[in-house]
């Protein structure tokens, strides 16, 4: 085990102890100015010179926008060759590319 993934591993365990108390108080008044602007109806930003600013957007519903068409993979990929081609060759197919979700390496960290 190389020393310095270990010394690295527990530098971070220090620091999540250290701050895991400030992390639980900052989710707590996020909440709070969540529900102050759902209440208000709409977003604000607090400015405090020197320090920063904390901007609150307001939330929304969601709305129905419509339909789409949608295609079942499954059927279509069942469907005889020629009658894929058809589809495709009129348009009303599109072949994309699938690719999966690249990923950077994930780090956790376990308080006991």
């Amino acid at each position: 085990m190389s020393d310095q993934r270990r010394a690295t591993a527990k530098k971070l365990i220090s620091l999540e102890r250290k701050i895991a108390g400030d992390v639980a108080d900052i989710d707590g008044l996020k909440d709070e100015l969540r529900a102050i602007a759902t209440e208000a109806g709409a977003g604000f930003t607090e400015e405090f010179a020197e320090e920063g600013k904390v901007k609150v957007s307001a939330g929304s519903e969601k709305e129905f926008k419509g339909t789409m068409p949608a295609l079942v993979p499954e059927v279509f990929l069942d469907l005889p060759a020629q009658e894929r081609q058809r589809l495709i060759k009129k348009g009303i197919v599109l072949e994309e590319r699938q690719y999966t979700r690249g990923s950077k390496p994930s780090v956790s960290v376990e308080l006991v």
